[in-house]
């Protein structure tokens, strides 16, 4: 009897030391990467608040160097957290002591990673909305909430969670693939660094083509002056606060009798207009006598949330695949 009992009493605390709590063990493990991240994150959002309390009052921005700090919090978040996570674990051994519990290595990676997720999106969140209050002042409802343009797009609370996540994700993945600390923080730098600025650049242009209102309006003439002063036209992204208070232009151009005009065609024509015109609130006749019209695509301020949520829906679903990447390598391996 004693016999038949003594197996099943010796596996019972197995299988009770293997639901221990990830969350203390992951701490254990990563605390020292977490502490410093954290601590970077303090000295950034006591820059934000400074330099945020003191443009407020003055009512202008001598820079806006704070916020556009933050698009690199996940390029450090997948360096120095990500890539660590399970490079370091293959490439010192000690994931060989980890397999040999009563522990399942899917549960043991996404608890890696849900926990340094978790902690690092929820420090992002802090970060965007310091941003976003440290640009509140500057994005009038005339200049919207797009402002100034690709530096600041990404420093709002949902999309620098996103991108956080994602690249903790990658770094991670990364960290699994060449199971060396070095070469695992240097690969995640140029992809999250490199690929995913121009990834974030297609992506968000991608995102802002998709079905925009049309508009008429008349388009700002600039003077040009090289050994010559011409008239031009400024390119498409251009904010028409006329048009589209708030809005973001995403392109435009010129019709006339026989269809769209290119942009140097466009160009040659202007550059015929005379200044006294420019410079006046004639442009719009000076054009129709001659049978142009100026179209605009653009987006307006009402979508700004829902571009923003879509962008952050498609980095959670790609973080969620490479997730799924990590905990069939780890499987798989030996």
């Amino acid at each position: 009897m004693s016999a038949a009992i003594a197996p099943s009493a010796t596996a019972r605390p197995g299988r009770g030391h293997s639901r221990l709590p990830m969350l203390w063990v992951a701490w254990r493990l990563q605390r020292n990467s977490l502490i410093w991240l954290a601590l970077l994150a303090a000295a950034t959002a006591s820059m934000l608040v400074i330099t945020g309390l003191r443009d407020h009052s003055t009512g202008s921005a001598t820079t806006a160097f704070g916020p556009v700090v933050l698009n690199g919090w996940p390029v450090l978040a997948g360096m120095f957290v990500g890539a660590p996570m399970f490079a370091r674990e293959f490439e010192t051994g000690t994931q060989q002591f980890t397999f040999t519990q009563d522990c399942d290595r899917g549960r043991w990676v996404l608890g890696r990673l849900a926990f340094a997720a978790a902690s690092c999106t929820a420090v992002a969140c802090v970060l965007g909305v310091l941003a976003s209050w440290w640009l509140r002042p500057f994005r009038t409802v005339a200049v919207g909430p797009w402002w100034p343009g690709p530096d600041l797009a990404m420093v709002t609370p949902i999309l620098l969670a996103g991108w956080t996540l994602f690249g903790l994700i990658v770094g991670a993945a990364v960290g699994v693939i060449f199971r060396r600390t070095l070469r695992a923080i240097a690969a995640t730098c140029a992809i999250v660094g490199v690929l995913g600025y121009v990834m974030a650049v297609r992506l968000r242009g991608a995102l802002l083509s998709l079905h925009p209102l049309a508009a008429k309006t008349t388009p700002g003439v600039l003077e040009v002056c090289g050994t010559t002063c011409t008239q031009s036209v400024p390119p498409p992204g251009e904010l028409y606060g006329a048009v589209a208070p708030g809005g973001y232009t995403v392109s435009g151009g010129f019709t006339g009798p026989a269809g769209r005009l290119s942009p140097a065609a466009a160009n040659r024509i202007v550059a015929y207009m005379p200044a006294r015109i420019a410079q006046s609130d004639h442009v719009h006749a000076w054009l129709a006598a001659r049978h142009l019209t100026y179209w605009i695509a653009y987006q307006p301020a009402s979508r700004y949330l829902l571009f923003q949520w879509a962008e952050f829906g498609l980095l959670l679903a790609a973080s969620a695949l490479l997730a799924v990447v990590t905990v069939a390598v780890v499987r798989r391996r030996r």
